[in-house]
């Protein structure tokens, strides 16, 4: 049996223009934000979903709510769908975060797989907590068709994993905000296999008034 994950990167948020790191403190989308989740929910429409899951964080509530009123389904949240814990880097900016935490800094950007933020936690963890609730949730819903909301890092983390990209490596695609990416779960013999990776084509219309 096969099920099908849609999976949704929340709108943009101030913090995204502001190139802070969000992790898993909140930041409200912006206008173009709201128009990026509102293109999202017209788009997972057209999958008939049956199931809808969003981490429990603002971003991706205030995502998920436009899909819940066009598709008729309830939000469900899921703590574990939420970003990755950057633990002392939250609120900075990248800058921030090297000058004041140089040696941490180092080794997050060396993409140190096992190494574990103060606070915070390691792509080795994010992986396997974002691989895990999509077993979960395969097995809650085996042969139906889920979408689910959650954060850039979380989704290029379960992305790679299926992929079979290592942790330590540079990724080699971007899932931008708004962007829905699907896969596929087989019961038999258990595997996952990659369907579209970050389609966007849904908000190439968007324009937002200054």
């Amino acid at each position: 049996m096969q099920t099908e994950f849609i999976l949704i990167r929340h709108g943009e948020t101030i913090w995204n223009v502001e190139g802070r790191f969000q992790g898993q403190q909140d930041s409200p989308l912006t206008p173009l934000g709201i128009a990026q989740a509102e293109a999202a929910a017209v788009h997972v429409c057209t999958y008939t979903p049956t199931a809808l899951y969003s981490s429990d964080l603002t971003r991706t509530l205030q995502t998920a709510q436009p899909i819940a009123l066009a598709t008729g389904l309830t939000t469900i949240h899921e703590p574990a769908l939420r970003e990755r814990n950057l633990g002392i880097f939250e609120g900075l900016t990248h800058a921030e975060a090297e000058m004041r935490h140089g040696a941490e800094y180092m080794r997050f950007a060396a993409r140190e797989p096992e190494y574990v933020l103060p606070a915070g936690e390691s792509l080795a963890q994010l992986s396997q907590r974002g691989m895990g609730i999509l077993a979960t949730l395969a097995q809650r819903h085996p042969g139906e068709r889920v979408a689910i909301v959650s954060h850039g890092a979380l989704l290029t983390a379960i992305l790679r994993h299926i992929q079979g990209i290592e942790l330590h490596l540079p990724s080699p695609f971007t899932i931008h905000n708004g962007s829905i990416s699907r896969v596929h779960y087989h019961d038999t013999p258990g595997a996952w296999s990659l369907i579209t990776l970050g389609e966007v084509l849904h908000l190439d219309h968007i324009t937002v008034a200054g």
